[in-house]
């Protein structure tokens, strides 16, 4: 029995080794390896030029494909309150691993176009705090698109594990992840980023914030880790599902702890020198209540299908007399009359019922339209393209409906350097405030509201300042609510909106027809949607715009501006009766219009 008896106590010793090393090295990995951290030594490359980069090119790009993560981050100087162009990207594929590309000393078009394409590959996470805003900056100093940007506060939102982290920036995220407390002075964060040479200081700066993003994420994925899913190549395959997970919010800007359900009653925030606002990426959101498509439809009197319509304007047919209810579900009403054309060419689009689900990701939830083309430019589109067209209003739920719009954001961008067409900022706008004008009305609304709560001195300076302003020596209360109620802007009588000026641009450069379809395009590039309506094209209504034009439709503009030719005219009409279609009212009726036409 005693060799037994020690062989059984040194199996228990053993398992009892084996499941304290297993048990350390868990807690190792989760919560003491980060420590490490202070003693790894990190490279950081500076480069200036092309040249400089080729030199560490093979083990950037190795890192990336690697990783699939990559921290970035940029800086910028600051002269009198205006931002100046992004003068350094900070990327780094690894937690001990930087460049610091000077943007400031290298051509946008130098910039090689396999970094190009790791910035663009949205399989390559791009990690930061308020990324997406660099983002934005990077594409609007360099033309430079980045894809795939996920803020480290967004991955705190998608896993219950994480949660009582304080989500504030960059520096509280390394205190609380970490345990690392970032330098963050002032002296260096306003330093000058566009000198010749980069002081130690600001080279330390800069890398570590690209830096602390690669380890934060790193010790995010440690963090979820569990003892079951402790076992060979864990970090990879958690890294991986962490990734997968968090997919639902590239690209999207940081709002607050919420998970990403996306309220349509917040705005978003993005704070750079072309307000978001007003290009159109992040705005409130009003949620539909009721389905877009009800797919009730009119008939012609021989039963021909004519469209799709809503409950309220297939009422509006029975109400009147004007046609007879055929089917209760669906709806179909026949009509009494014969109407004013059939539907011919493309127009069969308008006939089909139509699915009331995000045309991207096929979702039913928290539906929204799309403006394939947006309002901006449509809106400025002569009336014959634009009346009762609803073909280019799409649903998408909210989430699809954001990425649209930061996709959207890329080619507003372009067009806006293509056409010399500036957004609305505080150089390029419609009106400014006067400073003088301003004051003046401050102290009229002061005087004419709360006189009797103010002190004697303030009065009489507040009087005072109307006094000067209307050159006289006593003040009416007739001056007083004049004052109050001045008209304060200045108005800039050149000023030509964005949509305005590309419209106005593409109307003498190849036709409407052309960014029309340019517009329609990309949004078959960038969202792959999977679940378009049938008949859906990118060349829709084009031949029917021929016909109009060629009935003599398009009185405000010409087939230069649309971009038709007298030959694309000749062919439609050989498709079809043209004297049938030049007799009668080629207007097609989308049936829809109601609730999802453009303006």
């Amino acid at each position: 029995m005693k060799p037994l008896s020690k062989v059984v106590t040194v199996a228990i010793g053993s398992v009892s080794c084996a499941a304290v090393i297993f048990f350390g090295s868990y807690i190792y990995q989760k919560r003491f390896r980060k420590y490490l951290r202070r003693f790894r030594r990190k490279t950081v490359v500076v480069c200036r030029s092309v040249s400089d980069f080729e030199k560490v090119a093979v083990a950037f790009y190795n890192l990336c494909f690697e990783s699939k993560v990559l921290g970035l981050d940029c800086e910028w100087v600051t002269v009198e309150g205006k931002r100046r162009k992004v003068s350094l990207l900070q990327l780094a594929p690894a937690p001990d691993f930087c460049v610091l590309l000077r943007l400031c000393f290298l051509e946008s078009q130098l910039i090689p176009h396999s970094l190009r394409s790791i910035l663009e590959d949205d399989q390559i996470i791009k990690v930061g705090v308020g990324i997406r805003d660099d983002a934005l900056k990077l594409h609007q100093d360099h033309n430079i698109i980045v894809r795939g940007c996920l803020d480290l506060r967004h991955v705190f939102t998608q896993f219950t594990e994480l949660d009582g982290i304080p989500l504030g920036g960059l520096q509280a995220l390394s205190l609380h992840i970490l345990a690392v407390r970032l330098e963050k002075s002032w002296q260096v964060r306003c330093s000058d980023w566009e000198a010749c040479d980069l002081t130690q200081k600001q080279i330390k700066y800069a890398a570590e914030d690209a830096l602390i993003s690669v380890e934060i994420f790193h010790q995010i994925v440690r963090n979820r880790l569990s003892l079951a899913q402790f076992y060979p190549y864990w970090f990879d395959k958690l890294k991986a599902s962490t990734l997968e997970a968090c997919r639902g919010s590239l690209d999207l800007p940081f709002r607050n702890r919420a998970r990403l359900n996306l309220s349509p009653k917040k705005h978003f925030g993005v704070h750079d020198t072309v307000s978001s606002r007003k290009v159109g990426v992040f705005r409130s959101y009003r949620i539909r209540r009721t389905p877009l498509y009800d797919n009730c439809v009119l008939q012609a009197p021989d039963g021909e299908p004519l469209c799709t319509c809503d409950y309220k304007k297939a009422h509006w047919y029975l109400e009147r007399g004007l046609g007879t209810e055929i089917s209760e579900e669906p709806l179909i009403v026949r009509l009494n009359f014969e109407p004013a054309n059939r539907p011919i060419l493309d127009s069969q689009y308008y006939i089909q019922a139509k699915d009331n689900a995000c045309v991207v990701c096929g979702s039913k939830e928290s539906l929204l339209r799309k403006n394939v083309v947006p309002r901006e430019y449509r809106r400025n589109f002569p009336d014959v393209m634009k009346h009762h067209i609803s073909h280019d209003i799409l649903l998408m739920c909210v989430q699809c409906h954001q990425l649209s719009n930061l996709s959207d954001l890329d080619l507003r961008y372009v067009l806006a350097a293509e056409c010399d067409a500036p957004f609305e900022s505080h150089d390029v706008t419609k009106c400014r405030e006067d400073p003088v004008l301003r004051r003046i009305k401050s102290a009229g609304r002061a005087l004419l509201r709360s006189k009797g709560k103010l002190p004697a001195d303030r009065v009489m300076t507040l009087e005072q300042m109307l006094k000067d302003h209307y050159n006289r020596d006593s003040l009416t209360e007739e001056d007083v609510l004049e004052a109050a109620e001045l008209d304060t802007k200045i108005y800039n009588a050149n000023f030509v909106p964005h949509g305005q000026k590309v419209v106005d641009y593409y109307k003498k450069n190849g036709g409407l027809i052309s960014f029309e379809t340019k517009w329609r395009q990309h949004f078959l590039e960038t969202m792959k949607p999977k679940y378009m309506p049938a008949l859906w094209s990118v060349d829709h209504h084009h031949e029917l715009l021929a016909i109009k034009v060629a009935k003599g439709r398009g009185k405000d503009t010409n087939l230069d501006e649309i971009g038709i030719t007298e030959e694309t005219i000749r062919k439609t009409l050989e498709k079809v009766d043209a004297q049938w279609l030049l007799d009668g009212d080629v207007e097609t009726s989308d049936g829809t219009d109601s609730e999802d036409a453009d303006d």
